[in-house]
């Protein structure tokens, strides 16, 4: 089994958590016997996203017909790469470009139950 994994360049400094999210999924799929690819070209069974600004890679990971895993809640402290909307005196909110990714996913990861309810 293969994965793709995907994910745009991480500028912002706001993107420690975003960096480690991804490093540690990286460092995971080895040990669990799961090989990866950042490629789009190379064959691939599965699709991990971990940022909506990624919609266009997971909109062609879907027609390809990959299983699609999107984690969402673990990089919100990176505003490029959240999937909610934070305003005041709001709780957060899924934006729609999220409620649109969300659709197409296979599997959805969240860390807690607090998001599990959005």
């Amino acid at each position: 089994m293969k994965a793709l994994i995907r994910f745009s360049k991480i500028n912002s400094s706001s993107s420690l958590e975003t960096s480690k999210y991804l490093d540690n999924i990286l460092k995971a799929l080895p040990l669990a016997g799961i090989s990866y690819t950042s490629n789009l070209l190379e064959e691939a069974e599965i699709a991990h996203f971990i940022s909506p600004v990624e919609e266009r890679q997971i909109n062609d990971a879907y027609l390809e017909d990959l299983l699609v895993v999107i984690s969402v809640g673990y990089c919100e402290g990176d505003e490029k790469h959240r999937f909610f909307e934070y305003k005041k005196d709001r709780k957060p909110l899924l934006s729609s470009r999220s409620k649109r990714i969300l659709k197409q996913a296979d599997l959805i990861l969240v860390p807690n139950n607090i998001i599990k309810e959005y």
